[in-house]
């Protein structure tokens, strides 16, 4: 309280907002915790089915071995 009363609010938003989001992670209780998804969203601009991914995974995958053999042959 020293600090100030604003700061000891937000110190326990930010508590509160650390048990919610462990809740919801470790506990794996989506009703009662929070989940940090919205970040990336905006980043996101397909919807790959998981086949999509994964052969996408390995042809960048592949790529990249491709690159790294050049580099070092």
């Amino acid at each position: 309280m020293i600090s100030g009363w604003k700061n000891a609010r937000q110190l326990a938003f930010m508590a509160n907002a650390f048990k919610a989001i462990r809740i919801a992670t470790e506990n794996g209780d989506i009703d009662h915790g929070v989940l940090p998804v919205g970040q990336v969203t905006g980043l996101l601009h397909d919807e790959p089915t998981v086949a999509e991914l994964m052969e996408k995974m390995v042809a960048q995958a592949k790529q990249q071995q491709e690159k790294l053999n050049d580099q070092f042959s």
